[in-house]
């Protein structure tokens, strides 16, 4: 046909391997051995034990992350307090789904009514 001519290289050696582990009729198995990964089990699925470890541990890194933002912000000079919240309230709106945002708004609401209602009784005493 009209195909150009192919140069036949050398096969590349691959230690340890026969030469008919590459040959016509070969099988071929996923690198690896085709063996489970660490942790993956038998079929390959995660168990749902190990699933909801992984959700607590993320729980976890969400509060300390949380944490970390509020000592971070609770450390910013007061004439930056303002414009740091806005950009960080503009994150939440970027990325929380909208019932989310409107729990938290209840959820604020409530803390800082019942914050004021104990700095009123404090200044009472």
């Amino acid at each position: 046909g009209l195909r150009p001519a192919l140069a036949k290289a050398p096969a590349a050696k691959v230690p340890g391997a026969s030469p008919a582990a590459f040959g016509p009729g070969a099988v071929q198995r996923p690198l690896g051995g085709g063996l489970p990964q660490k942790g993956a089990g038998a079929l390959g699925g995660i168990s749902a034990g190990a699933a909801a470890n992984k959700q607590i541990v993320k729980m976890r890194k969400v509060e300390a992350l949380c944490k970390q933002l509020l000592d971070e912000w609770t450390s910013i000079a007061e004439d930056k307090k303002e414009e740091s919240w806005t950009a960080v309230t503009n994150k939440f709106i970027e990325r929380v789904p909208a019932d989310f945002l409107a729990t938290m708004a209840e959820q604020f609401v409530t803390g800082a009514t019942a914050g004021a209602e104990l700095f009123d009784a404090a200044e009472e005493e």
